[in-house]
């Protein structure tokens, strides 16, 4: 998924068999320089209601992995990310330019 001032899937986990072809994927999501808020509990939000569900692809034996590159700090607040940061199965990374 990307995100800037709203959020938008790319692809679902369940759209793809193996691990190159995620990351070929990965690769191909383009890189958006526009002004963006940063709102990365919203992103999660929508990240745990859009991709990480059954249907999309998500498995109940696995961890999920957010992981998010940003050009400035964070904006908007922490409430309902905050509940998907406590849950010991989620992980979430932030990498910076």
């Amino acid at each position: 998924m990307t995100f800037n001032n709203a959020e938008t899937t790319v692809f679902h986990l369940n759209e793809y068999s193996t691990s190159a072809d995620v990351a070929y994927a990965i690769k191909r999501i383009p890189d958006e320089d526009v002004t963006s808020t940063n709102n990365i509990d919203d992103a999660l939000v929508y990240a745990e209601a859009n991709i990480f569900t059954t249907a999309n692809g998500d498995r109940a034996d696995a961890d999920n992995f957010y992981v998010f590159s940003m050009d400035s700090g964070r904006s908007g607040t922490a409430t309902q990310g905050e509940q998907i940061r406590q849950n010991p199965s989620n992980h979430i990374f932030a990498i910076g330019k």
